[in-house]
């Protein structure tokens, strides 16, 4: 197999490389292992990651702040915060400049169940008009808030549903 030599990333007929703090604003990702910077607080770090997406306006910060239930922990350093606040920030840092397209890889570990509750219900109302993909094992928490779900495994096979009805079923 030969290796493209060269070529380019468009979106939105703009080239990636002339535009990037446009492109990553459009992209919001949660990794499974979420490493926040642990020496900054909450503010400071959702202030730096914004400004790495071309954001200069604190009010969506400050939102997040709230939304996220993030107030009392504003000036804590990250590493002294349980691994379901430090969810929530992750969350949160990936929503910063309202990105089109998010994708979250088991973004509900750690946390509790208020805080599951908390973040699907964000989650569900952000989800209009855009592109949320998140991997997840616990599908039952998820399935009501979703408008398709696909579900994968070696021994069911790939299940689509689509406006919560069954379509189509493939077996592997």
């Amino acid at each position: 197999m030969q290796l493209p030599r060269g070529g380019n990333i468009q979106y939105d007929g703009r080239s990636a490389k002339e535009t990037l703090p446009l492109l990553r604003s459009q992209i919001g990702y949660v990794p499974t292992d979420i490493e926040l910077y642990q020496d900054m607080t909450v503010y400071k770090l959702l202030k730096y990651l914004g400004e790495l997406k071309g954001m200069y306006h604190l009010e969506q910060i400050e939102a997040l702040i709230e939304d996220f239930r993030l107030s009392t922990f504003r000036n804590t350093r990250i590493k002294r915060l349980s691994a379901g606040v430090q969810r929530r920030i992750a969350i949160a840092q990936s929503l910063l400049a309202s990105p089109q397209f998010l994708f979250l890889d088991e973004p509900l570990n750690g946390m509790d169940s208020a805080e599951r509750k908390l973040a699907i219900a964000y989650l569900n109302k952000y989800a209009e008009g855009r592109t949320i993909i998140a991997a997840v094992h616990e599908l039952g928490e998820w399935e009501a808030a979703a408008d398709r779900l696909t579900l994968a495994g070696s021994r069911s096979g790939w299940i689509l549903r689509e406006s919560r009805e069954l379509v189509i079923q493939f077996a592997i």
